[in-house]
């Protein structure tokens, strides 16, 4: 996590620092840290992908060990995940949960190596929440139809109905936002917490200061990274279960 090593600033001057959005000039144009870091995790994840699968994983083992036996202990774990969303949709569900939680894991990650963490921005959260409102939609009107997803929603009486398909509405719309909400607050909360632990430390005996933080830095970033991931495996699954079934 950042910390900012200013004895002159208050907690609050130190997390307006640390959240302030910065650009880099790339060929003259002006974009956020935080897109810059969004493309080093796509491009560094497809490069790692076509070794494992070209260099790693090229010859095929009946008994898998090593690489290859954490990898399908991955992809049995999201699989698992995924049948929360039913049989017929499990098989869509299963690899975009997958991949979408490695790209999540790994934009929270990055900052570990001096880079502005991407959901240290809003729209990179909503993209994510994106992704996920999507599927959920267009599997539950793949599974029911149009017609069979709008009874679904307004189902229980005329005036019941009415009342329980606007909650319902209201909820997915809402949902990529929460999802933004909630991978942003985890990146704004773990900045809290390390400046809290700096300034406390500091305050008690200056060499604390040093060292300290970043080890919690670093396991603060990957407890985030984990939860987040899962977090919303878990969620698209449950609510591409509840739109097919």
């Amino acid at each position: 996590m950042k910390v900012i090593i200013s004895s002159g600033n208050g907690i609050a001057d130190a997390l307006a620092e640390a959240l302030r959005p910065e650009k880099v000039d790339i060929f003259g144009l002006k974009v956020s840290a935080s897109v810059v870091s969004a493309f080093l995790v796509t491009i560094s994840v497809t490069v790692l992908c076509l070794v494992l699968r070209f260099v790693v994983l090229k010859e095929y083992k009946a008994v898998p060990t090593g690489v290859r036996l954490v990898l399908e202990k991955a992809v049995g774990f999201f699989d698992n995940i995924a049948k929360g969303a039913g049989h017929s949709a499990a098989r869509f569900v299963s690899p975009l949960i997958f991949g979408t939680a490695v790209f999540i894991f790994f934009g929270t990650f990055i900052e570990m190596f001096g880079f502005k963490p991407v959901f240290s921005s809003m729209s990179a959260g909503i993209a994510v929440g994106l992704v996920g409102f999507t599927t959920i939609q267009g599997l539950g009107i793949k599974e029911k139809g149009l017609g069979g997803r709008l009874k679904a929603q307004f189902s229980g009486g005329k005036v019941l109905g009415l009342v329980v398909g606007f909650f319902k509405t209201l909820s997915d719309v809402i949902l990529p936002f929460s999802m933004a909400l909630r991978l942003f607050g985890s990146i704004l909360s773990g900045m809290l917490i390390i400046e809290i632990v700096y300034f406390f430390l500091e305050s008690l005996w200056m060499p604390l200061a040093v060292g300290l933080p970043g080890i919690v830095g670093v396991i603060f970033t990957l407890f985030h990274a984990v939860i987040q991931a899962y977090v919303f495996a878990l969620l698209v699954s449950m609510f591409t279960g509840e739109a097919t079934e």
